[in-house]
């Protein structure tokens, strides 16, 4: 006698409909944008982590060269905060390290000197009397600072701020 064992097809179309109605309630849920936002998160995390050390290694390799470094905003060091960050020595045009934020990430520099196209640190590490705040913000994150004093050192801000503030 042979004994086949299999699913018969009432219990194949059980298991297919319990699999839709969990589907669906999936889609339907707001996982996908829960998800969404945690990644979001995740990639100003990324892009406030570059920032601060490409702040750190403008500060340290001032101290190293015995030159002033300046951090500069935009392509051509024109305060164009909004997309990228770079160093280079003062009075060179070499670039020495970029910060390119991801696509969908901002930043404004809001600090003393207002508008001013770089920040610069001089061989004693101190960022010649500029402090500020840096803001990056991401669509659906909210919003992170970067405070940089006068001694040069860059902190985060564990305060979460409105994405408006890129505005």
């Amino acid at each position: 006698m042979n004994s086949c064992k299999g699913f018969s097809l009432p219990e194949l179309l059980v298991a297919i409909a319990m699999i839709s109605i969990v589907a669906s309630a999936f889609l339907s849920s707001n996982l996908l944008a829960y998800y969404q936002r945690w990644q979001d998160r995740q990639m100003l995390a990324q892009d406030v982590s570059g920032l601060l050390s490409l702040i750190a290694r403008a500060r340290s390799l001032a101290m190293r060269s015995e030159q002033p470094v300046r951090l500069c905003g935009g392509e051509h060091c024109n305060g164009d905060w909004g997309q990228q960050a770079w160093l280079h020595l003062s009075g060179d045009t070499q670039v020495l390290q970029r910060h390119q934020l991801s696509s969908d990430t901002s930043m404004v520099w809001r600090g003393f000197p207002a508008q001013r196209a770089y920040i610069e640190f001089l061989p004693n590490g101190l960022s010649s009397y500029q402090n500020g705040s840096f803001y990056l913000c991401r669509a659906q994150a909210h919003a992170q600072r970067i405070l940089v004093n006068q001694s040069g050192r860059a902190y985060l801000d564990s305060q979460s701020y409105e994405v408006e503030e890129c505005l």
